[in-house]
């Protein structure tokens, strides 16, 4: 469903225009796409996840479909990741992947997402070094990263593969405030005005797409140690479930596509593989949308 300028809403944040945000994702794709190569903008859908399956299926790969509203939206483990308000970014890119390289496309979401955070909260100097600084909770959440570790969440990803596609959804939290967040969500989720942005959502996604054909174009070196550097758990304390097992030590390594190695409370080295780990999250943050 395509819309026109929306409205006002009664707190005096101003809805988006799907035309802004049309025009914002036409400039960023350019002419030299490789990547996201066209872009469709819905009023609102269940879940960009399956609009973009369904894109694909009559335009091809290439295809970043985002909308205003998605009340049903999905996150990682049979959550979900709702933005019923229309104050963040909810895309999901349609491309197709070498099979082999699987695993790295999680990471490479992870970090456009990431980049796209930071490029956002740029000119939003709130301390000595500048801009607040985020960070990747293993394996691709972005989060603030403070003093005491990761902080709040500020964006999330889900991939999903089907029938040869690879669907990868980003959620971003934008223009959220603190009425904004669901009950059990306060504290535990953020979004870049919160932490000082000035960006609207068309600004945002457009940040999305040239991190997305950033991230997706880096080598695999480069990916790791991009990822590397913006890890929040190392040398943190941290709860892990493994085979339906909870462990809890301090975070000695993390091998994003190997395992996780924790200290754990008895003084043993224990090494968590990452296809069957979860991170049990003291924080259980979403990106501004249910996701517990």
């Amino acid at each position: 469903m395509w819309g026109s300028t929306l409205t006002r809403e009664q707190d005096g944040t101003p809805e988006v225009d799907t035309h802004a945000l049309q025009a914002s994702l036409d400039a960023a794709i350019g002419s030299r796409a490789c990547w996201v190569k066209r872009a469709r903008v819905l009023v609102e859908t269940e879940s960009t996840q399956e609009a973009a399956f369904e894109e694909v299926q009559r335009g091809g790969p290439g295809v970043l479909v985002t909308c205003l509203r998605q009340p049903g939206g999905r996150g990682r483990l049979g959550r979900t990741w709702a933005d019923p308000g229309g104050k963040g970014v909810a895309a999901t890119l349609a491309i197709t992947w070498p099979t082999h390289d699987a695993g790295s496309l999680s990471l490479r979401a992870g970090l456009a997402a990431c980049f796209a955070a930071r490029a956002c909260l740029a000119s939003a100097a709130v301390d000595r070094e500048g801009a607040p600084r985020v960070g990747l909770r293993w394996p691709n959440d972005v989060v603030e990263r403070t003093s005491r570790g990761p902080g709040r969440k500020l964006a999330g990803v889900l991939i999903e593969q089907r029938a040869g596609v690879c669907l990868v959804g980003i959620g971003l939290n934008v223009l959220q405030g603190a009425q904004d967040w669901p009950v059990g969500l306060a504290g535990k989720a953020v979004s870049l005005h919160e932490l000082g942005a000035r960006v609207g959502v068309p600004e945002a996604a457009r940040e999305l797409v040239l991190s997305l054909e950033l991230a997706l174009s880096m080598s695999g070196a480069d990916v790791l140690g991009a990822w590397h550097e913006r890890d929040v758990l190392v040398g943190g304390e941290h709860r892990f479930e493994c085979g339906g097992v909870r462990y809890r030590g301090r975070v000695l390594a993390v091998r994003p596509l190997q395992g996780i190695e924790i200290l754990d409370e008895t003084g043993t080295v224990v090494v968590l593989p990452a296809q069957t780990t979860s991170l049990a999250h003291e924080v259980p943050a979403t990106g501004g949308m249910r996701d517990q």
